[in-house]
């Protein structure tokens, strides 16, 4: 499913996607009406110029104790073809921010912090996506895809990117973000000098 991003501030609401590890046996005909990913676009109406940290802030509850989130943020070009520039993950029973370790660019994760998840309880996912330069032009999509396993919005390493599968919780469960200003992406936009 997709949903419009915004530079102002979502109406309230809240989406879900399934968590399937991978191998896991499903019912059948749930991998055909669960969907194991949600994505959120953003029409380029001028061209723009982003550079620095790119911050992810979702206000997230799941159905079990933990999970894995994963968002990956994309450029898809006037022809469709999406060019990834920029990924990040985290687990949410690991989600305390190490505030000693992290900078500018970079929120550091606590590893030896854990706090299980209440099912279906929100908390607060702060967590970094990799930084790079990028310029969008007017006609472009700007997009975020949330997913809980890497196969699924990881590019290969033919596109440049070598990523391999994170190891996730062994159960199923249902995700969900929930937006009306409980969730957002931050980037920087830069002004090139002449």
């Amino acid at each position: 499913m997709t949903h419009r991003l915004t530079t102002q501030t979502a109406p309230a609401g809240s989406n879900s996607w399934a968590a399937v590890p991978l191998g896991v046996p499903l019912p059948g005909g749930l991998d055909e009406l669960a969907n194991q990913t949600l994505s959120f676009e953003l029409p380029v109406t001028e061209d723009v110029r982003f550079a620095g940290a790119v911050t992810a802030r979702l206000s997230f509850s799941s159905t079990e104790i933990d999970s894995f989130v994963l968002a990956r943020l994309s450029r898809i070009d006037a022809t469709g073809t999406a060019h990834q520039l920029s990924l990040g993950a985290v687990r949410p029973v690991a989600r305390a921010e190490d505030t000693a370790r992290s900078t500018s660019v970079e929120i550091a994760i606590d590893p030896g912090s854990r706090e299980p998840l209440t099912p279906h309880e929100p908390v607060v996912l702060r967590f970094s996506l990799t930084p790079g330069p990028v310029q969008l032009r007017a006609g472009e999509i700007l997009r975020l895809d949330l997913a809980s396993r890497t196969d699924l919005v990881r590019k290969g390493p033919e596109d440049g990117y070598p990523q391999f599968d994170l190891p996730v919780p062994p159960y199923l469960a249902r995700n969900t973000v929930h937006l009306g200003g409980e969730s957002w992406l931050d980037l920087t936009a830069v002004t090139v000098r002449p």
